[in-house]
């Protein structure tokens, strides 16, 4: 049967020599990474991995990526990415939840697994000449990957996504119109492959026959003169991406466009969208999307752009806007989305209460705010939750306050999204202390240590007392007045 796993095969068998991953020093073509793939399904196999085992996979090079990962799905196995910049902490969670066999990444992550159960495996060894294993039938509504996010109550809850999930979006956002690559192309590897958009637009590329140049780390100057030089003509990116670009182009001329250019994670600054359509000679495509969703559930297309919307559902994907009380809104009316389709999680890992609670009749209740024009397209405005968007990640405040409050020191916490020109939102901690000697010193050092660097507050405010609502929860909308008063 065929599924996500099969990707590759496929692409392979239509076009051998075609390179999959291409860079500096690197050509691996995809009759050479099919191979790798089916050694390191031998590899799994070998360590005793299975069918519904998990496997941990916190590998930032995506050539590593793509074996551990092709190869996890490839036995029947479920895929469990993790960000490297996790802290002990942090990662201790994703791997008793999940309860990962084993997990596939580099030294650095070695303090993961320390006093835990589940042995670090590096790729080199999946890579070992053994005869390859064939691919275990799998059928496509068996899970194929858990991606953790983070909720209000600051505990992260794990998305099962099927194969069908995960291959719906990548057939969709496929299309050469929204992010597809053709077999020409080189699709910029910007987006982080422990993040769902990364994972879809991988899969994309692949499926497409198309190649991928890593780039591990988003260093703007650097991406841009790789831009200019026209080794690369795709890209989805989130919108801090390209604000990151706009300030790093000086004297660079662009003169070969872009063939597709894509964002998600953010809305898009309108000067970003101006700069980015004029310097790099294509239309920008704005989406919609959610972990949850696999995670594309709006698209633009590059024939039926509307400015401030992000298109209009895939097909199959039915969106409503509703009111608290769950009745649609009439058209252009302001109210919670919700979604329905194939699209949708299977569920959250181990947590029905949390599933029951995001899943009514089909219908996946986003959290976010928006309104559908007449002609069908749809218009994020504002987020029911409380997330705060740092540079594309998802931040949510409750895990960050939940920390924090583990400070002896620190009695309350509260914290918020600060308008920020280069990431879009900042982070800011409110603190009240218990009495003890605390100083924002402190409570860096202590949040550095315990949460990853893209959550951890670049600010931290101490007060006396956090402003409430009448019912005696924190009204964080008056929290941001507080930091002119300083």
């Amino acid at each position: 049967m065929y599924n996500l796993a099969n990707l590759v095969d496929v692409s392979a068998d239509l076009g051998s020599t075609r390179p999959a991953f291409v860079g500096p020093n690197l050509s691996v073509t995809y009759r050479e990474l099919a191979e790798q793939i089916g050694v390191a399904r031998a590899g799994l196999l070998d360590l005793g991995v299975g069918r519904g085992d998990r496997v941990a996979v916190s590998l930032t090079y995506a050539p590593d990526f793509a074996v551990a990962f092709y190869a996890t799905l490839g036995i029947g196995a479920i895929a469990v990415p993790m960000n490297p910049a996790l802290t002990a902490r942090e990662a201790a969670h994703y791997l008793d939840d999940s309860g990962a066999k084993i997990l596939v990444g580099r030294s650095e992550v070695e303090r993961w697994v320390q006093d835990k159960p589940v042995r670090l495996v590096e790729i080199d060894q999946l890579r070992r000449p053994r005869d390859r294993a064939p691919k275990t039938s799998v059928s496509i509504d068996d899970t194929a990957v858990i991606l953790y996010t983070s909720g209000t109550t600051g505990v992260p809850k794990g998305a099962a996504l099927t194969h069908a999930n995960l291959l719906f979006n990548t057939r969709e956002l496929a299309d050469t119109a929204i992010v597809g690559p053709t077999q020409t192309d080189v699709v910029a590897g910007v987006l982080p492959l422990f993040h769902t958009m990364g994972i879809t637009v991988l899969n994309v590329t692949l499926k497409a026959g198309a190649a991928w140049w890593p780039i591990e780390k988003f260093e703007a100057r650097q991406v841009a003169e790789l831009i200019d030089s026209g080794a690369v003509t795709v890209m989805t990116a989130v919108p801090t991406h390209l604000q990151m670009l706009m300030t790093s182009s000086d004297g660079l001329k662009f003169a070969t466009p872009m063939r597709r250019l894509s964002t998600a994670g953010a809305g898009l600054p309108p000067a970003v969208r101006k700069w980015a359509e004029s310097a790099l000679g294509t239309p920008v495509i704005e989406g919609y999307g959610l972990t949850e969703a696999s995670p594309a559930v709006a698209y633009g297309r590059a024939d039926a752009l509307r400015p401030g919307s992000v298109g209009r559902p895939l097909p199959g994907v039915e969106v409503r806007v509703v009111d608290v009380v769950g009745a649609e809104v009439a058209t252009d009316q302001l109210g919670e989305i919700i979604v329905r389709g194939p699209n949708v999680m299977k569920g959250y890992w181990n947590n029905p209460v949390a599933t029951k609670a995001a899943i009514a009749d089909g219908w996946l209740a986003t959290g976010d705010i928006g309104r559908v024009d007449a002609d069908g397209y749809l218009y994020i405005v504002d987020r029911l939750k409380q997330v705060i968007i740092r540079g594309g990640f998802n931040v949510y405040p409750g895990e960050v306050e939940a920390v924090l409050r583990e400070h002896p020191a620190v009695a309350e916490a509260a914290v918020v999204g600060v308008p920020d020109e280069r990431v879009g939102e900042e982070i800011t901690a409110f603190v009240v202390g218990t009495g003890a000697p605390l100083s924002e010193e402190q409570l860096r050092d202590y949040a550095r240590a315990n949460l990853a660097s893209y959550k951890s507050p670049r600010r931290f405010v101490l007060t006396t007392d956090l402003p409430r609502t009448p019912t005696g929860k924190i009204a964080r909308a008056q929290l941001p007045a507080l930091l002119a008063d300083e």
